[in-house]
């Protein structure tokens, strides 16, 4: 789609605006950039863990449509599935315990089309969200509260059609569907990742894009707005001229409030607080990782399909984050590439690296019941079974072999 440029009126002015622009860009981008990033450096390596030895849980068998997402919640493995709707609560053994709502409009039942993502509230809350920014809020048994459309809230229109928008406008993004998750806080705002697909300020042409494009948008639940865009790509992508096939992250927040930031090309993990202040960072990066990232030079469409669909998972790129909360760990997952016969699971207490092993391709950490810690689910080669992967750690002896370790809160 093409989109109109706007028309140019007194030259002489419009030149003169362009150069002091120029001017000031050149005076503040370097504040712009680093001004998101802490100075602090917090890294600190003491393996205690090499291996983890990890058990299988095989599901009871259930209707499903081969599409959806396990969490944890009340002891219970949730199994969330996208396209029917339906969510099945199982015990620890993998016996199905209860089963709830469905695609539809009558009572237990959720009119989302589809469900996207999923969090539960400290307040017991259900959110939901489906694939056209709808907001679905049900409480503890079930039952709706209320549904709405996000409100980007935005005083600026028809933003495609102005050639060097504003980064700072709501409308300019779109929630990050490929990449999403819900990460409420204590006060039950919610957090999810966001991007742009904007004509002139999106991750296939634009530098600025990966300058001053925001990542994170903050949903008050209660009016349906959007109140804040929060944080910046990682300095890392402006070692390349485009990287659009990785630019996106993941991030998880927690009991404080304070938000953990990894982005997909950077080794780091980066610490703000609830008022997304940077405050420190931490992290190494992960074993035999292929990071023969291939840019993208000039603008070319089909070869960003390539790079995403073929040339993207041959690479080694960091995954998934997950603070628990209850264990006081922060587990981050990655790839290490098509070469590599496994993936990667780093564990860090607090700042300190405790474990970097071997899992197998896909693996992240879902949840926590003590005394294990779970993963997503996995398919079987017909698409029928499934199976959820536990491991368990020894947290006390974690805690006691790191206490002269552990580095003074800010």
């Amino acid at each position: 789609m093409e989109f109109p440029m706007k028309k140019l009126v007194k030259i002489k002015f419009i030149q003169s605006i362009l150069i002091s622009l120029i001017i000031l860009t050149g005076c503040s981008h370097k504040e712009k950039i680093t001004s998101f990033f802490p100075e602090i450096n917090k890294s600190e390596r003491a393996i205690q863990i090499d291996t983890l030895v990890i058990d299988t849980i095989r599901l009871e068998k259930i209707q499903f449509s081969s599409d959806g997402f396990l969490q944890i919640y009340s002891n219970y493995l949730t199994l969330f599935d996208k396209r029917f709707g339906l969510v099945y609560d199982f015990d620890i053994t993998g016996k199905l315990a209860a089963k709830y709502l469905g695609q539809g409009r009558g009572p237990g039942e959720i009119n989302s089309g589809y469900i996207e993502g999923h969090t539960l509230l400290k307040n017991g809350i259900h959110v939901f969200i489906g694939s056209s920014w709808d907001i679905h809020l049900l409480d503890k048994n079930w039952k709706y509260i209320k549904r709405f459309t996000m409100d980007w809230n935005s005083s600026t229109k028809n933003i495609e059609t102005i050639t060097n928008p504003d980064p700072h406008e709501p409308i300019l993004y779109t929630l990050d569907y490929a990449n999403l998750k819900l990460v409420p806080d204590s006060k039950n705002n919610l957090y999810l990742p966001i991007y742009s697909e904007h004509p002139y300020f999106n991750g296939l042409i634009s530098r600025e894009y990966y300058e001053e494009g925001r990542i994170l948008l903050k949903l008050d639940l209660s009016s349906g707005k959007v109140t804040e865009l929060l944080g910046r790509r990682s300095q890392e992508y402006l070692k390349y001229k485009f990287l659009p096939q990785h630019a996106t992250f993941s991030f998880d927040i927690d009991i404080n409030d304070y938000f953990y930031i990894s982005h997909e090309i950077d080794s780091l993990i980066y610490v703000y607080d609830r008022r997304f202040h940077p405050l420190y960072s931490f992290g190494f990066k992960g074993k035999n990782m292929n990071t023969d990232y291939t840019e993208l030079s000039e603008f070319d469409a089909k070869k960003f399909r390539r790079l995403y669909f073929e040339d993207r998972p041959k690479k080694g790129y960091y995954k998934d984050i997950y603070v628990c909360k209850e264990a006081d760990l922060i587990f981050r997952s990655y790839s290490r590439g098509i070469y590599s016969p496994f993936d990667g699971l780093q564990i860090y207490k607090s700042n300190i690296l405790i474990g970097d092993v071997d899992v197998p391709k896909g693996f992240k950490v879902a949840g926590y019941i003590p005394p294990y810690f779970y993963s997503d689910i996995f398919l079987d080669e017909n698409l029928i079974g499934i199976s959820v992967m536990r491991f368990k750690l020894s947290v006390d002896s974690l805690n006691h072999g790191l206490m002269k370790k552990k580095s003074p809160k800010l």
